[in-house]
């Protein structure tokens, strides 16, 4: 694999992204995993996008050591009834959170994969700047590394509407900013201050894995321009803070290279079967080889064909292939047991997650295998009860 793109702590860090060969992003352009839909024309609308000042002074502590960046058992993570970003931070409980992320130590997840929200930081930034500061902590206390996500390509407009909806069949994902931002650079100043103001503020935090400038952006161009701006606001607030971009296919993480990317990501959330995720993680790690850059799989759930259900967790039908890859990290979709994140695959029934709130677990199989290690877990395969009234009973892949 690639390694680490972090030179010593003194020193500026500085790689050069070396382009793969036509023949190879050729190849690699078919492998987009099975990642949520991109929507790239859709017209939306959406209340003004304005910045908001924070003068408080940002937090500093010691950078993480060079080998963060590999080595990276992650996971991604929602509280268990919230089901899109703004939800997330509104509704962020401290100490639901330190019992989320002592769960994932015990299971050896080192780093977990979450969105934070930019409309939630606009609307509130004090109340957000408070919670961002105690989940960083919590985390570096447990030896956890936070990946953020600071935009979602996926979903609805954050209109108020959908931001405040809380009827769990429709509210699902939110994309942001609004696509009306997106196209027009003259509101990009929003969206650059969030950036600026987060990678200053926890760039250098000992809680702090990587950025993410954007879960799957996709190819469309204005997006694709509005990520690059965005990837320059972050290095300009931290030289040292890791960039890495949420991309569905590993050839999509070449249209980003000024600055370019720390750390590669790809996206196979449901091969058909493990010999199918077997042969992306040997083409991701080529790639890495190639392009001398760390490549993760920040989402992965299960295989599609294996019994007796696909509509619920199956860990164990991949771990054992993923965490045998040649790659610097991988991040399974996701920690806490819920209904899917998407509301389509919600609507038809699909279960994801390992963890219950009481800390038993979906399956023992899937927590040994997660954690790499026999144990004793406490397990039951039935939904939550709070999310009982979401189940379906037809039990159609929904993809």
């Amino acid at each position: 694999m690639g390694g680490d793109s972090r030179s010593d702590a003194s020193g500026p860090r500085r790689r050069f992204l070396r382009r793969v060969g036509a023949g190879t992003a050729s190849a690699l352009a078919g492998l987009s995993g099975c990642g949520r839909p991109d929507s790239d024309s859709e017209p939306s609308t959406t209340n003004a996008e304005t910045p908001v000042p924070d003068t408080a002074t940002p937090t500093a502590t010691p950078e993480p050591e060079s080998s963060s960046l590999i080595d990276v058992r992650g996971a991604v993570y929602f509280p268990s009834r919230t089901f899109n970003q703004y939800q997330a931070w509104e509704l962020y409980d401290p100490e639901e959170a330190a019992r989320d992320l002592s769960y994932a130590r015990s299971v050896n997840v080192n780093a977990l994969r979450t969105l934070v929200s930019y409309e939630y930081w606009r609307d509130n930034p004090a109340e957000s700047r408070q919670k961002l500061d105690h989940f960083f902590g919590a985390a570096a206390e447990r030896g956890v590394g936070v990946l953020p996500v600071l935009f979602e390509s996926i979903g609805e407009e954050p209109t108020a509407e959908n931001l405040y909806d809380r009827d769990v069949l429709r509210n699902g994902a939110i994309r942001s900013p609004s696509h009306e931002v997106i196209r027009n650079e003259s509101e990009w100043a929003g969206p650059h201050q969030f950036v600026r103001w987060f990678v200053e503020r926890y760039g250098g935090h000992e809680g702090f894995l990587a950025v993410e400038v954007m879960n799957e952006p996709g190819e469309w161009d204005d997006r694709v321009r509005f990520c690059r701006a965005m990837l320059q606001a972050a290095r300009g607030a931290d030289p040292d803070a890791p960039l890495t971009m949420g991309c569905i296919g590993l050839s999509n993480n070449l249209l980003y290279d000024d600055p370019p990317l720390d750390v590669f990501q790809f996206h196979y959330n449901l091969p058909p079967t493990a010999a199918h995720m077997e042969s992306a993680l040997t083409e991701a790690a080529r790639f890495s080889r190639e392009t001398e850059t760390p490549v993760w799989l920040t989402e992965w759930q299960r295989t599609r064909e294996e019994p007796p259900d696909v509509l619920v967790p199956n860990y164990s039908s991949l771990a054992t292939t993923v965490r045998g890859g040649d790659i610097a990290g991988d991040f399974f979709w996701q920690l806490m047991l819920k209904p899917a994140y998407g509301a389509v695959q919600r609507a038809k029934g699909r279960l994801n997650g390992l963890f219950y709130e009481d800390g038993w677990v979906y399956s023992a199989d899937d927590a040994r295998a997660i954690a790499g290690e026999d144990g004793d877990w406490n397990s039951r395969q039935t939904w939550p009860e709070w999310a009982k009234e979401l189940r379906r009973s037809d039990n159609d892949d929904d993809g």
